[in-house]
C-alpha cells in the first residue's frame, strides 16, 4: 500500500504492517480537547504536537478523538491525516 507522511513523502508498506484503526497527529502547538464541538466548551486534556490519536469521527470543522484515556472534540485544522472536507462517523 502506499502512504504518505506529514512530510510529504511517499513510500510502501505491506498491508500487513498496518492497522485498520484511523489515527491522527496533533499538529502545530499544545491544543485543547473540549467535551463538545465547540471552542467554548469546556477543555477536558491538553494534547503535545506530535501525538497520535485515534480518530472517532468528523463533522465539519470539529473531530472526535482519543488519546490514552481521553476522548474530547478538537479542531479539524489542529491535526494531520484528515482532508478538509472528510466527513467521518
Amino acid at each position: 500500500m502506499c502512504i504518505r507522511d506529514r512530510w510529504g513523502t511517499v513510500g510502501w508498506i505491506h498491508v500487513s504492517n498496518l492497522s485498520g484503526k484511523r489515527t491522527v497527529l496533533i499538529d502545530g502547538a499544545v491544543r485543547h480537547l473540549h467535551d463538545e464541538p465547540d471552542a467554548k466548551a469546556k477543555a477536558i486534556a491538553k494534547a503535545q504536537p506530535g501525538v497520535v490519536a485515534a480518530l472517532d469521527r468528523c463533522r465539519k470543522q470539529w473531530c472526535r478523538v482519543s488519546v490514552d484515556r481521553w476522548r474530547g472534540w478538537i479542531r479539524r485544522a489542529h491535526l494531520w491525516g484528515v482532508y478538509a472536507k472528510e466527513d467521518i462517523d
